[in-house]
């Protein structure tokens, strides 16, 4: 099977299972996308997510190198993943109990990171790399992102909200494109990645106004991050 093959069915398939756990939860269990308890029926359908993007990773891996002119600059990852940190510290701080109900979407949230961070940034990322300049790379795969999650729609979430979301993680595609780059350690990608939804769909934060603040102070610093980044890649790509 060719590469382009065999990623698009990859990605073909990674939706298709979305989509299933969508239906089966919104329409047999009565879960949507906007129940605190989302999340959590989603980890079966995610942990299979998980176990598909690593196995393809696994049997691939070989094919999907990243560019040997950018050297690693993990600080890029510290600046933007210890403010992160604090912040979920603090909101367990401000939860009333500590139990398995704040571990198990956090659990499901880490799936998520693993899940898309595989897909997206180990596998589709490289695999644009070899068809285009770096920049159109990092561009299509922060759109591929951003578009993948307009799928939300079917899980009950508003049309509105699909839209936001989808131009946010847009952005936030183009960042996890450049750390990936920059670190070349996927698994450090994928754990901000699911402690940043964790801390977006997290109740205590979404409710209080200290926490909204925190979260918008840290996107601001992720976009500064992301243009460093890109300028740096344009240097060295050019």
């Amino acid at each position: 099977m060719s590469d382009k093959k065999s990623v698009y069915s990859l990605a073909t398939a990674y939706v298709a299972v979305m989509l299933l756990s969508f239906i089966y939860n919104l329409h047999i269990k009565g879960i949507s996308y906007q129940d605190s308890g989302f999340i959590v029926a989603e980890i079966p359908f995610l942990l299979v997510l998980v176990a598909m993007t690593s196995w393809y990773v696994w049997k691939h891996h070989e094919r999907l190198t990243l560019p040997n002119d950018i050297s690693p600059q993990r600080h890029y990852f510290f600046i933007g993943f210890l403010p992160l940190v604090v912040t979920l510290i603090l909101v367990w701080l401000g939860q009333s109990q500590f139990n398995v109900t704040v571990l198990l979407p956090l659990v499901g949230t880490l799936l998520v990171g693993f899940g898309e961070e595989f897909l997206f940034r180990r596998v589709l990322l490289p695999y644009f790399l070899k068809q285009f300049p770096t920049r159109k790379a990092i561009i299509y795969s922060a759109l591929a992102f951003g578009a993948f999650h307009g799928i939300n729609i079917f899980a009950g979430s508003d049309v509105k909200a699909v839209v936001a979301q989808v131009i946010m993680t847009t952005v936030l595609g183009f960042y996890y494109a450049h750390l990936y780059l920059f670190t070349q350690k996927i698994a450090w990608c994928a754990v901000d990645h699911g402690l940043w939804d964790y801390i977006v769909f997290n109740k205590t934060a979404a409710s209080t106004p200290l926490f909204m603040w925190l979260l918008i102070a840290q996107l601001l610093l992720r976009i500064v991050l992301t243009i460093i980044m890109a300028r740096r890649v344009a240097k060295i790509t050019k």
